[in-house]
């Protein structure tokens, strides 16, 4: 530990060199009347009364001053009578705080937010610059948090830690344009939110969200927010609070004309009581790579058209979503529900496992994919598309690479096309594990449906295909052929009438067969 050693600033005894006995030294805050400790040892632990008397050969005790303050000495006798008076008596010795006040004073943006930093040995946008973590994941950071991102300009960036930072109370707002960076490392796709690493919030005693991000209650206006290399953690698991709210909130409904451009990267939420991830109003553009969800008590990722405002452009790519929606209700209980409204979401490398309910939902928009695994996943189907009989349902969706294994003794569909979702093709896609029945591998109620490029394991691949024109290519289908003569069909009757067909890369091959038990009353050209 740094200190310093006193030693009297003048000689006061020019005979002994010794002061008087019972000769007091008085220590104080420098420029003030404010007394200030001195200490008995260098551990800088035990402080001296104030005071420090001499003894009776006028000899003072080791005095060890605190090197981070200044002190003022007044000298007097035994009666108090004045010798003198200096301030300071020392230098501070320059530590981390004392240089990082001279080389990162208050910023203007700390300025304009009446933001005062509590350690100055960190530059402005790192969070402990507003706050001491003394126990990573105990104390609670909400104000530091609060005062981090209120001190951030407009477009700036702000740092986390590579720890555990915790808070609680009221929700937290910013409506600016933010980059908010931390480390990396922690995240949920291994089934465990801390594995020692990394930059993560957690959040808890809260009852409403964990972040809340909105535009500014202006119109026109746009906001740019990125969120890379940390995870935020909620409450619903450990420590069990029954906090309610999401992890994550962005809002881009406020004005007409005002909007929020997104962009994650490596971004991680887990143990929300309510959505991990809320996507909501005019989002648009940017996405997400190496994001997931885990262990939220409703959808890992919910995404939401809302007030006339639809969300589109956006790519998401490394999604995983696992163990989601145990405390939701209908569609809430899906890994990922997402209903942006008209333009297109891209999802690649989607991943829906162990959810409670569906491991996907889409609705009221248009979709495109690449390499979608779906396992284990509780409700009605795997992967549902359409309104369930409300919304404009689902204009669109394409996926080159679709794989379902969702476990021998799952009853429900593994993917359900309803009447208000159009124009859906899937290459490419795989069905495996042995089906316990209840459900179909494809139930198709919408126009447009194709599917090829098929392959199943463990069970017989089976369709429920109400849609007239629903086709999948190279499995066979059958049809009831009919003979005529002349034109109509008087008396005929059948042993056999089968038809089958199967089309593949638009070729047609089909099969009739007919066996007539009576060829009836029909004459003319068969």
């Amino acid at each position: 530990m740094a200190y310093q050693l006193f030693t009297l600033p003048k000689q006061t005894n020019l005979s002994s060199f010794k002061l008087e006995a019972g000769a007091k030294a008085f220590f104080y805050q420098s420029t003030t009347s404010t007394p200030q400790d001195t200490f008995t040892t260098s551990a800088l632990s035990v402080a001296h009364t104030n005071p420090v008397v001499a003894d009776a050969a006028g000899v003072l005790p080791a005095i060890y001053l605190d090197p981070a303050l200044q002190y003022k000495l007044t000298l007097t006798t035994s009666a108090d009578v004045l010798i003198y008076t200096i301030d300071p008596i020392n230098d501070q010795i320059l530590s981390q705080s004392i240089i990082g006040a001279f080389l990162y004073p208050s910023s203007p943006a700390e300025i304009s937010a009446a933001v005062t930093p509590v350690n100055y040995a960190y530059p402005p946008g790192y969070l402990y610059r507003y706050g001491t973590n003394t126990t990573p994941g105990t104390t609670n950071m909400h104000d530091a948090i609060v005062n981090w991102l209120a001190s951030c300009p407009d477009g700036g960036t702000v740092y986390l830690p590579d720890e555990v930072v915790s808070f609680s109370g009221a929700a937290i707002t910013h409506s600016r344009s933010i980059t908010i960076q931390g480390t990396g490392g922690r995240e949920d796709s291994d089934n465990s939110w801390d594995n020692g690493k990394g930059s993560a919030l957690h959040y808890k005693g809260l009852t409403g969200d964990g972040l809340l991000f909105t535009t500014p209650n202006a119109g026109n206006s746009r906001v740019k927010l990125r969120l890379y290399g940390f995870m935020i953690r909620g409450a619903r698991v450990s420590p069990g609070s029954a906090a309610s709210g999401r992890c994550i909130v962005i809002d881009g409904r406020q004005l007409s004309g005002t909007a929020i451009h997104l962009d994650m990267d490596n971004f991680y939420v887990a143990e929300a009581k309510d959505e991990g991830i809320y996507i909501t109003g005019a989002v648009y553009g940017g996405g997400g790579r190496s994001i997931g969800g885990t262990d939220c008590g409703k959808n890992g990722l919910r995404i939401a058209g809302a007030g006339g405002d639809p969300i589109g452009e956006m790519r998401f790519d490394l999604v995983r979503l696992f163990a989601n929606g145990a405390d939701g209700t209908g569609f809430e209980k899906a890994g990922l529900w997402a209903a942006p409204g008209g333009t297109n979401l891209f999802f690649g490398n989607l991943s829906c496992s162990e959810n409670a309910g569906e491991g996907a939902v889409l609705q009221a928009g248009s979709f495109v994919g690449r390499s979608w695994q779906f396992e284990s996943n509780g409700g009605t189907s795997q992967l549902y598309l359409g309104s369930a009989g409300g919304g404009s349902g689902v204009t669109g969706c394409i996926v080159d690479g679709f794989s379902s294994s969702p476990g021998a003794s799952y009853t429900g569909d593994i993917i359900n096309v309803t009447s208000d979702a159009a124009n859906v093709r899937i290459r490419q896609a795989f069905f495996g594990d042995s089906l316990s029945g209840g459900g179909s591998d494809i139930t198709v109620a919408g126009a447009g449906f194709v599917l090829e490029g098929l392959s199943v394991s463990g069970h017989t691949f089976t369709t429920d295909l109400t849609a007239a024109d629903a086709l999948v290519k190279g499995l066979p289908r059958t049809f009831t052929p009919a003979l005529m003569f002349g034109g109509v069909s008087t008396g005929i009757t059948y042993g056999t009438q089968v038809g089958r067909y199967t089309v593949d890369n638009g070729v047609m091959d089909f099969n009739i067969t007919l066996v007539l038990t009576s060829k009836g009353a029909a004459a003319g050209t068969a």
